[in-house]
């Protein structure tokens, strides 16, 4: 770490960078920077937060970097597609709140590849599982997924909610207070599936507590409800 700190340190022009914040275009650039972040600072394992945050890093490194280093910069941002170093495990924090740090990791187009994968086989499972009637689930899968993996049973409505008409069951992939509102509006039991991290989603993004509003959580298999 420390070596790699002195070639970086090393690799900065200090007088643009001087120039930087001296010049009014690049201090909306920082400004547009640190905005971008705030996001992904309440909710630090989402980095995908940060994406809309990085052509405007882009910007300032041609301020920061000589040629030379600006040149192995967008090479190591490249080479970020197949190999990531430092990465957070996303899935271990959501579903058991416990931080695993990998040093070295596959890459952002690797990961995602492997998690749309994931995501497919789990709508095909969740389109195949007994669910209670008059229901309003939160999943952690696209309903659309669900849809083309059953479209026999499910369908996909207005809201773009998978819904089985026959038994009065939707699936959904979020859970705001609206929804809870109109499905016991539409007299459906209300409830979200367990061990998959969607109560912590719950909390953190919804900013809610389950009991508080009687949302019940609901097992995978033939007798679901908890």
């Amino acid at each position: 770490f420390l070596i790699l700190s002195v070639f970086v340190i090393g690799s900065i022009n200090w007088k643009k960078i001087l120039h930087v914040f001296q010049d009014p275009a690049s201090h909306r650039l920082l400004i547009t920077i640190g905005l971008l972040i705030l996001p992904y600072l309440a909710l630090p394992v989402e980095t995908s937060y940060l994406i809309s945050a990085i052509p405007f890093v882009y910007l300032v490194a041609v301020h920061w970097l000589s040629k030379r280093w600006l040149r192995v910069f967008v090479v190591l941002a490249i080479l970020n597609g197949v190999v990531s170093f430092g990465i957070i495990d996303t899935l271990m924090y959501r579903e058991h709140k416990t931080i695993e740090f990998h040093a070295v990791s596959t890459g952002l187009i690797i990961r995602d590849y492997q998690q749309r994968n994931r995501q497919l086989i789990r709508a095909k499972q969740l389109a195949e599982l007994n669910y209670p009637d008059s229901s309003f689930i939160y999943v952690d899968a696209l309903p659309m997924a669900i849809v083309a993996a059953n479209p026999s049973i499910w369908e996909l409505n207005g809201f773009s909610q998978a819904c089985d008409t026959m038994k009065m069951i939707t699936l959904s992939g979020g859970l705001s207070r609206d929804n809870i509102k109109i499905a016991r509006a539409n007299g459906l039991s209300v409830y979200y599936l367990s061990n998959r991290g969607l109560k912590y989603q719950l909390e953190r993004i919804y900013g809610y507590k389950t009991d508080s509003l009687d949302v019940k959580e609901i097992e995978i298999g033939n007798n679901p409800v908890k």
